[in-house]
């Protein structure tokens, strides 16, 4: 029987309620036996199954029937699941930022020239474009030179160019074992191979990176010092300090994506100040302001700096002028910097909210955050449990998301940014209704 035939099969099956979600499939050398099939036949027959949304799987337990999506009446929910409440993307839009956005980007059209905003801005953009974010950037005793400043269109892109710049195909590059799922697949789609580096309570281990490049002889290491994504750490100043003499003893290159570092306002000052010439910082406004002004700003190394130019060339991803023009006078008129103080006052109310609505479960959250870690007890699974608040209209980030070794913790990300506070807190009221009621609970209407 062909693979798309059994899959078509296991469909019906999910839709009859036969195959109920969160249950676990058999294994697939098991089904294939029971159907007298080749093992890479059930293997194809599973990932088909994925492919269409209907099921999970995760390395070392299985694959799993994911939950459909119920009709829901959350106020707030997802653009483009119109059935869910968003607790899943960390996209912080305040209610009068509009207004203010709207206010800057007049005086920029009626001050400037339109006609050259029309254009593609070059990598390095111009001078005075440099010094902007050059100042901006700048972090405790840290300050960037303009010179070493560059743009893309996004933080992704700038993070995917800085990869292509210092790895070639075939090349392993040390990713933390939880990390941001977009960084780890631009990775992938470039040919180079993720390797996971053991986490503890202060982010990356040093010893674990120092045992993985001496396994694997590793190109270089994506890292979040700071608010990591997704379980809100903050490497301390001696852990920066251990990383940085690490990458000037190895000549290792760190891509350090500084993407939340704004919501950490008492944080140490970033990696690429303990290793000026190692590390290539990554920031955007796409958190601080909104997703779409995501231009990506770098801090290039001077041994690097025409390196990573040409990757933003030959990538074809520098930013248009008008997206440019207005982030640098978002920046300029402190508009960012007061969207920045506004916002580290909304996420801090966020993160108490679920603190207090949470408190019975093991949550890890940050005292200013956008994002909290539950911990979740046996016999939830991360699956199981993000499957279980989908059939009650929430929707929110399973760990195996974020893994990139052969096994994850058993957590969920929840995000905190999109929902009115009203809705936040009755959604957080169910999240706590379901981790408390476990699986075998039935769901409520």
């Amino acid at each position: 029987m062909d693979y798309r035939q059994l899959a078509d099969q296991m469909a019906r099956d999910i839709e009859t309620g036969r195959l109920k979600p969160g249950q676990q499939l058999p294994p697939q050398r098991r089904y294939a036996w029971d159907r007298g099939i080749a093992v890479s036949t059930a293997s194809r027959a599973y990932a088909e199954l994925v492919r269409r949304g209907l099921a999970m799987g995760e390395v070392g337990r299985g694959t799993f029937v994911r939950a459909k999506v119920p009709p829901t009446s959350w106020p707030g929910v997802l653009a483009d699941s119109p059935t869910l409440l968003d607790l899943e993307r960390v996209w912080p839009i305040l209610p009068n930022q509009s207004r203010m956005i709207a206010d800057c980007l007049r005086a920029l059209l009626r001050d400037a020239s339109l006609d050259a905003m029309q254009t593609l801005a070059i990598p390095e953009g111009d001078s005075q474009q440099r010094a902007v974010v050059a100042r901006f950037l700048r972090r405790n005793s840290w300050q960037p030179q303009p010179d070493a400043i560059a743009f893309a269109g996004s933080g992704r892109q700038a993070i995917g160019a800085a990869l292509a710049a210092i790895a070639k195909p075939g090349d392993r590059i040390g990713f933390e074992a939880l990390t941001y799922p977009m960084a780890k697949a631009m990775a992938l789609q470039l040919g180079l191979v993720p390797v996971p580096i053991e986490m503890d309570a202060h982010g990356m281990s040093v010893a674990a990176l120092e045992a993985a490049h001496a396994s694997h002889k590793l190109a270089g290491i994506y890292v979040q010092p700071t608010m990591h994504n997704p379980t809100t750490r903050t490497m301390p100043a001696d852990r920066r300090i251990e990383l940085a003499r690490f990458l000037e003893a190895t000549g290792l290159i760190a891509i350090e994506d500084g993407i939340y570092s704004y919501l950490e306002a008492q944080a140490p000052p970033p990696l690429a100040s303990f290793s000026p010439n190692r590390v290539i910082f990554v920031e955007s406004l796409s958190k601080r302001v909104a997703p779409g002004m995501s231009v990506g700003m770098l801090v290039l190394p001077p041994p690097l700096h025409d390196q990573v130019v040409l990757s933003l060339r030959a990538r074809a991803v520098a930013p248009n002028g008008l997206a440019l023009a207005a982030v640098c006078r978002l920046i300029s008129d402190g508009l960012v910097d007061e969207l920045t103080l506004q916002k580290r006052a909304d996420a801090t109310q966020r993160v108490r909210l679920a603190a207090e609505m949470l408190a019975p479960l093991k949550l890890i959250a940050p005292v200013c955050g956008y994002h909290v870690w539950l911990e979740l007890d046996e016999p939830w699974r991360a699956e199981t449990f993000v499957a279980a608040c989908v059939k009650r209209g929430i929707a929110m980030t399973a760990a195996p998301v974020f893994n990139t070794g052969r096994s994850s913790p058993n957590a969920v990300r929840i995000a905190l940014a999109s929902p009115p506070l009203a809705t936040l807190r009755a959604a957080l009221a169910v999240v706590l209704q379901v981790a408390l009621s476990g699986p075998d609970a039935p769901a409520t209407e």
